[in-house]
């Protein structure tokens, strides 16, 4: 396809444009954290809470940004009557992509994020942008890490890699914990299933056809999935194992999506992803970004952990959620360098702490009043 001025501005501003969702997500996180040490100051947990609205709402900027130049390249060439219907069809995808983002926000701003229907958003968006051509969403410069771009997965790094971090908050939103004491899951077969079919869609040729994404998602999924049913009475005898054993099951799932997009052993003999991530830590701004991240995690797991753990200590979904996110940032940092762990771990984090810093009544309500999430038992 040959370059116009829309998608040369495109790759010329990716990483201004990148950083500055990188600083809204940082901020964002610094903010929870100072939030977390410091519960009584209510201001603080309001700025942050507006910090993760605005980071969310330039994630999907970023994408109607690609959309919008994707219709003008198109449109070029339209006059008349085609072009008036173009518009209004235009019109109501950026309305119902405004109307779905909105949703996901719930009623009342004080409400936690609703996971699925975010999830639902990400997906819509996924199947529109592959509508819409290249330039929406596979070869979004907004969405790669390199210069050079992806050159065999049909959706682009960036994106999988969020859809699987939304597809991971989203099966530990439709978990439910009955009590604190026994920490007995309910409903985590369905959950797993979900998991499941996320990483094939993310694996298969006929989905994202992006086994590195998958793999991610896999091991955090995995590491989700051994938390979850681990404090469940009825967990398979495998799993209640040690590590000796888990860590060969984790590394079996981190492996199985590249056999299942049906590329064998070559992204171990000639890997692709290896080329792809020396080019993305040389890009400065993504090397900072994700020491920022590392940082923000450190402080958060060393000197805000007990605050942390007091917060969701009733919601054990939201741990094992931290668990597979964080366990899913390195080997996302392994395969995509250091800006595909910023990707992978936005949605999680954005849930948890959305919901952590919401006030203690409000969620009261929503709990007792019910979510919107289906209950799968």
């Amino acid at each position: 396809m040959t370059p116009f001025p829309g998608r040369i501005w495109l790759e010329n501003w990716r990483l201004e444009t990148q950083s500055l969702w990188f600083a809204f997500f940082g901020i964002a996180l610094l903010l929870s954290i100072v939030a977390l040490r410091f519960p009584r100051r209510a201001r603080i947990a309001q700025r942050a809470r507006a910090c993760w609205a605005l980071s969310i709402s330039f994630f999907f900027g970023m994408w109607i940004a690609g959309v919008t130049l994707e219709m003008m390249r198109r449109a070029a060439s339209v006059s008349g009557g085609r072009l008036v219907l173009a518009l209004a069809a235009f019109s109501l995808l950026l309305a119902g992509t405004s109307s779905l983002a909105r949703e996901g926000f719930g009623l009342r701003w004080n409400q936690p994020l609703r996971a699925a229907r975010m999830m639902l958003a990400l997906l819509t968006l996924t199947f529109v942008g592959w509508f819409f051509g290249a330039l929406a969403l596979q070869e979004n410069a907004l969405w790669n890490f390199a210069a050079s771009g992806p050159t065999f997965p049909r959706a682009p790094e960036g994106w999988t890699l969020s859809l699987g971090g939304a597809a991971l908050w989203s099966a530990a939103a439709r978990l439910q914990s009955p009590g604190n004491a026994s920490l007995r899951v309910k409903n985590p077969r369905a959950a797993s299933w979900f998991c499941v079919g996320v990483a094939l869609f993310l694996a298969l040729p006929m989905g994202a056809h992006s086994p590195e994404a998958a793999s991610v998602f896999g091991f955090g999924a995995g590491i989700f999935g051994f938390k979850v049913w681990r404090a469940r009475a009825d967990c398979p005898r495998f799993l209640r194992s040690n590590w000796r054993l888990r860590g060969p099951l984790l590394f079996c799932l981190m492996l199985a999506p590249f056999f299942v997009a049906e590329r064998g052993f070559a992204p171990l003999t000639k890997p692709f992803w290896m080329q792809r991530a020396g080019a993305a830590w040389q890009e400065p701004v993504h090397s900072t970004a994700f020491a920022g991240l590392c940082l923000a995690i450190f402080w958060l797991v060393f000197r805000a952990r007990m605050p942390l753990r007091a917060a969701i200590f009733e919601k054990f979904s939201q741990r094992a959620l931290l668990g597979g996110a964080l366990g899913g940032v390195f080997l996302a940092a392994l395969f995509y360098g250091p800006a595909g762990a910023i990707f992978w771990a936005f949605w999680p984090l954005a849930g948890v702490f959305f919901e952590v810093l919401s006030p203690r009544d409000t969620v009261g309500e929503s709990t007792r009043m019910g979510s919107d999430e289906p209950d799968w038992e």
